[in-house]
């Protein structure tokens, strides 16, 4: 199967235009076909992986008619199932490939309420590298402990907090950050946001082997949002605090604000 796999490979990129994708219809996932086969046979339909479970939180975290941001929409596995009863997402992605990929997802579906961004958000407005590697999902702003470095590019960075005043001013239901340990930066560039409690809530990919790896401190999100007053939990609901004695490899973590006294 990886032998025919790699011919239609072959053919499919001697023809820019041209795009397959993969679709579980069970589950209505529509995904750009990898080239290997246990890309396609070995789907764990109904696992729950470590992270990116950020559309099974509907129990703790209501987006019904709200706004919902995407930072790192990646390909669209999560902007896809939000805007079902989102008001509206808008959908940030860096990587050319993601994005047009991205704008595929929303082309094919005749999604109306999905506005799409080939940007990465961060603390600064401007341009910076963007790091491509071997597999979609780990693409980043700088080092990540897995994954060989194919290429770079500049790409345009914005902070949420001047994005949110050019495209959105309302309320935002749900941000949903997975920047493969850049999420510090995000969060330092919604502020604003933060402080006046204009997002209802945040969930977001914890990577302590990244921050480590960045040299920064490993909590570093965690700090910032209860610097903000946001309470910590984990996708099941359960509180959640930081213990250096226990730190998780990787997580996901949902981010609400603290109920006023």
């Amino acid at each position: 199967m990886n032998l025919a796999l790699a011919i239609i490979k072959k053919h499919v990129n001697s023809q820019p235009d041209l795009h397959i994708y993969t679709y579980q219809r069970k589950i209505d996932e529509l995904t750009l076909l990898t080239y290997k086969a246990r890309g396609i046979t070995n789907s764990k339909e109904g696992e729950m992986s470590e992270t990116n479970n950020f559309c099974r939180i509907e129990d703790i975290v209501n987006w019904s008619n709200k706004v919902v941001v995407d930072v790192g929409a990646s390909l669209g596995a999560t902007v896809v199932p939000f805007s079902r009863t989102a008001k509206k997402v808008y959908a940030l992605e860096p990587s050319s490939c993601n994005y047009n990929s991205l704008l595929d997802q929303v082309h094919i579906r005749r999604l109306k309420n999905i506005k799409c961004f080939n940007v990465a958000a961060s603390d600064f407005n401007g341009v910076t590298e963007f790091f491509t590697r071997e597999s979609h999902g780990i693409h980043s702003l700088g080092v990540h402990n897995k994954g060989k470095v194919v290429s770079s590019a500049l790409v345009s960075v914005v902070t949420l907090d001047d994005f949110w005043k050019k495209e959105i001013n309302q309320q935002i239901g749900l941000l949903k950050i997975d920047v493969e340990g850049f999420e510090t930066e995000v969060l330092n560039g919604a502020s604003y946001l933060l402080k006046n409690k204009i997002i209802d809530s945040v969930i977001f990919e914890f990577s302590p082997r990244i921050h480590k790896l960045r040299g920064i401190a490993i909590d570093a999100p965690i700090v910032i949002l209860l610097k903000y007053g946001y309470n910590l939990f984990t996708v099941d609901g359960k509180p959640f605090s930081f213990d250096k004695n226990n730190i998780p490899k990787i997580c996901d973590l949902i981010a609400l604000p603290m109920e006023e006294s």
